[in-house]
């Protein structure tokens, strides 16, 4: 999806990648992150962020909890970053990279709670239920400490995704917060939802969802019970071009993501954008079969949003063995090689190319540029810096769980 995007904008990325597979450094089935950019996304979305008093979560997730790449954005000290599971927070704590927030997407398990509350210490945790927050407050009462958290809301209109629904409806908050603000252990800092924005059919613009409406609903509500509310969060597809309509809309914590590669559909529309494309997923040529060429998967997690499935959309390849012969060389990317093949669903044991004439060999290097969710692949990533430089350097590898493997093959 953002590989013509990517070529256009960052074509080092592309060789370098293509040079370090080439080379054994990295192993196919990696995605390959250009931290100077990554770095300068993230200089680029704070700037904007406290131009508009807007506090920053870097949401984790898409990059695979890489500690390298966000300990180059995070203040030092500070709780910037969001964990959306356990995995998240153990390797940020592992780091020394501040957890700000969890439990918006994901439940926090009423066994971590001690943990994450006596040893993490995000300083938000949403809550879908009363249940939860109870859990809280009994684990953190019993610690001497008071965790603030988060009420995550919706209207009955909101924009809910199939097996994320969860939280407090409008007509329900007043009296749920009432019995949470009376735990000796809980504070309620605010209200989350997701997703607060949508794009338009053109992707230029930000649109308000219903949740977004309602958030501010919210904070109205807990106001009249003389709660004092710090934070209205609102994640959900957070770029630089977004901040001042979130903030002119009374969001004070944003949560930017798949800016910080370089691939919202904003950029994808919009070139001149200050986010740069940034990471491109890296495997190799394994076999060929009936005019079909079979590339090593693993990584194949696309989260396209549905503006690109319009208008008779495919999905391409770079393939080749060197950066030259790739830059040039585009395949047509059928999709995995489960259930039938084709199709973008199950598991990626393969990726399928059709071969439509051009010429590849068994171990030749792929390039795709699609946007990803990392945390649920079984890839690795790898970061090189100095590519603004012309220097560029291996860094190192990370295995998915984001530990390091080495500065190459091990």
């Amino acid at each position: 999806m953002f590989l013509e995007r990517t070529r256009k904008r960052n074509p080092e990325l592309i060789k370098v990648a293509t040079q370090l597979h080439q080379a054994g450094d990295i192993p196919p089935n990696t995605y390959v992150f250009d931290a100077d950019a990554f770095t300068k996304n993230g200089q680029a979305l704070r700037h904007e962020a406290e131009a508009h008093n807007l506090k920053l979560y870097f949401m984790t997730k898409q990059h695979g909890r890489n500690p390298e790449l966000f300990r180059r954005i995070v203040k030092p000290g500070t709780k910037e970053t969001v964990s959306v599971n356990m995995e998240d927070s153990r390797i940020l704590h592992r780091h020394g990279i501040g957890l700000g927030h969890m439990g918006n997407l994901v439940q926090t398990p009423r066994g971590e709670l001690k943990k994450v509350i006596g040893t993490y210490q995000p300083e938000v945790i949403t809550v879908f239920s009363i249940e939860k927050a109870q859990q809280i407050s009994e684990v953190a009462h019993s610690l001497g400490l008071k965790q603030s958290i988060l009420l995550r809301v919706h209207s009955r209109e909101d924009v809910l995704f199939p097996g994320m629904e969860g939280g407090f409806y409008l007509e329900e908050l007043s009296e749920a917060a009432s019995v949470i603000k009376k735990l000796p252990g809980v504070e309620i800092a605010g209200v989350s939802t997701f997703p607060a924005l949508a794009y338009n059919r053109d992707g230029n613009e930000p649109i308000a969802t219903p949740n977004l409406h309602a958030l501010i609903q919210a904070k109205d509500i807990l106001d009249g019970l003389g709660i004092q509310i710090w934070q209205v969060n609102a994640p959900g597809n957070t770029a630089c071009n977004t901040m001042s309509f979130l903030a002119e809309n009374g969001v004070t914590h944003v949560e930017p993501g798949s800016a910080l590669t370089g691939s919202s559909t904003f950029h994808l529309y919009q070139d001149n954008l200050p986010e740069e494309p940034c990471m491109v997923y890296v495997t190799e040529v394994s076999h060929k079969w009936d005019n079909q060429i079979y590339v090593y998967g693993g990584g194949f997690f696309v989260d396209d949003p549905p503006v690109s499935l319009r208008d008779n959309f495919v999905r391409k390849a770079l393939v080749g063995n060197t950066p030259e012969k790739v830059l040039e060389q585009e395949l047509i990317w059928k999709g995995i090689g489960a259930r039938g093949g084709g199709s973008f669903a199950a598991i990626d044991y393969h990726g399928l190319l059709e071969s439509q004439g051009h010429s590849c060999s068994v171990g030749d290097t792929v390039v795709f540029g699609f946007r990803t969710q990392m945390f649920m692949t079984r890839a690795y990533s790898a970061v090189v810096e100095g590519l603004s430089t012309n220097t560029p350097r291996l860094v190192g590898v990370w295995d998915w769980a984001g530990h390091r493997v080495g500065g190459g093959l091990e």
